[in-house]
């Protein structure tokens, strides 16, 4: 999974993905990808500690209502 933290701290973030086998990619708009969060606990902890090792403070991402913010640790 890339991309998830712009889209839930509303900041562009640069990505370089390489492939190492033939793939399928998804592409999901914010909502639908907020929603999928609301229902998919486990997908959600997964990307709160993303969030965490990128020196983004979980608590400040709000995966309810679409509002954002990040701080440097």
């Amino acid at each position: 999974m890339f991309g998830q933290l712009s889209l839930l701290n509303h900041q562009m973030r640069k990505s370089q993905v390489t492939a190492i086998s033939y793939s399928v990619i998804l592409v999901l708009d914010e909502s639908s990808f907020r929603r999928l969060l609301k229902r998919n606990l486990a997908l959600r902890d997964a990307v709160v500690e993303s969030a965490e090792r990128r020196g983004i403070w979980a608590d400040l991402i709000d995966l309810s209502d679409g509002q954002a913010s990040s701080r440097s640790m």
